[in-house]
């Protein structure tokens, strides 16, 4: 393909985002009904248990157990990879396509200002392609 946009193999189509956007706000483990009353608007049971069983193939999230409602019993799922996690992946992956290298330390330290501001303005400086003064 070329001109064209290439998608991270970590990227999740725009449903997929949805529901791990459920499991990436809480740690609990959750049932597809539970996941369901969270979308807005609400999707069918198809759809809903056709992307989790995605996610599930997909290393996202994984079935943690069962929970019994009344005579029912619902699978549970819980996600395998924190938003945090999932976000380093694609942009480590970016950075891995455009052919530039990446000092992990340095990065984060640009996002949370853990390292002073001359290696802030040293990791700006190399994001942006600038050449050192």
């Amino acid at each position: 393909m070329s001109g064209g946009y290439s998608y991270s193999k970590y990227s999740l189509s725009k449903y997929s985002f949805q529901v791990m956007s459920v499991f990436f706000e809480t740690d609990e483990s959750l049932t597809s009904s539970d996941i369901d009353k969270r979308l807005k608007p609400s999707w069918s049971e198809k759809t809903l248990h056709s992307i989790l069983s995605n996610l599930v193939a997909k290393g996202y999230i994984e079935i943690d157990g069962e929970k019994k409602i009344g005579r029912y019993t619902f699978r549970t799922y819980r996600k395998k990879i924190s938003i945090e996690d999932y976000n380093a992946k694609i942009v480590m992956e970016t950075y891995s396509k455009a052919g530039q290298e990446i000092n992990i330390k340095r990065f984060i330290s640009a996002l949370t200002d853990v390292y002073s501001k001359e290696v802030n303005e040293e990791v700006r400086r190399r994001f942006l392609g600038e050449k050192d003064e």
